[in-house]
């Protein structure tokens, strides 16, 4: 069977005959299936550094948690066992689990071991927060926006698949928030800052991806007309190099 045209590999599995179909698949954030296979591997295998560190540091600031508290917080006496089982028992198993994903042989359960880990931390800092106002100690609002912005940042989770349980944890949020403390201006504000924070992510991140999808494109389409000559469309000298390199290696 002859090979594919080099330039048949990317036109032909997205269909693209004009620039108003590029724009729909961009829109959508979805190619067609040969070229959103090869988009995903390269995009979750440039992921692998940053979710490492995100992880890591996770684990580390749970971890030195006691620390704080001894230090500057002094929580009460009860609400610190609690505490305790949630951070270690929940918080830090659940990162652990996340980190897991970034080991080559379970790489492929990466974004749902990342969404697992994220809603560990998320429901141990709820949990933390309505124990703690029967205590009268205050767990800071602000840290679940702060778990959903820094998975999307650093573990560059897909836009679609971050934004249904980012929402989810953002309801959940707003509805523990007020059940426990009210409807008073207080826990009002943060639930309408914590909204506004989220709405603001969500457009940033939809068109961020939209434009590294893009930049992704544009560079494999100039990646594919450098193989190729301009008169005739055949593969040149650069392909057959290229090729040579590889074919030998798989030999």
């Amino acid at each position: 069977m002859a090979p594919i045209p080099p330039q048949q590999q990317i036109a032909e599995p997205l269909g693209l005959t004009a620039d108003a179909e590029l724009t729909r698949a961009l829109n959508r954030l979805e190619f067609a299936a040969p070229v959103e296979k090869s988009f995903r591997e390269e995009y979750e295998a440039g992921s692998l550094s940053s979710r490492l560190i995100l992880f890591a540091l996770s684990i580390v600031a749970v971890a030195l948690t006691p620390l704080y508290d001894l230090w500057f917080l002094h929580p009460p006496p009860g609400f610190v066992g609690i505490s305790r089982w949630l951070q270690f028992g929940l918080q830090i198993p659940g990162l652990l689990v996340a980190l897991a994903g970034c080991w080559r042989p379970l790489r492929r359960f990466a974004v749902p071991f990342t969404i697992v880990g994220a809603l560990c931390v998320t429901g141990g800092l709820f949990t933390q927060r309505v124990i703690g106002a029967e205590y009268g100690y205050a767990v800071p609002f602000n840290f679940a926006m702060i778990t959903i912005a820094a998975v999307y940042s650093l573990a560059r989770i897909r836009f679609i698949v971050w934004f249904p349980w980012a929402l989810a944890i953002v309801v959940g949020a707003c509805a523990a928030e007020l059940i426990t403390f009210g409807a008073s201006s207080e826990p009002f504000y943060n639930c309408l800052s914590l909204v506004i924070m989220f709405s603001m992510l969500s457009a940033g991140g939809y068109l961020l991806e939209r434009t590294a999808r893009e930049n992704w494109y544009r560079r494999r389409q100039l990646s594919t007309l450098a193989m190729l000559d301009p008169l005739t469309g055949l593969a040149n000298r650069r392909h057959f190099d290229t090729m040579l390199v590889q074919l030998v290696r798989a030999a």
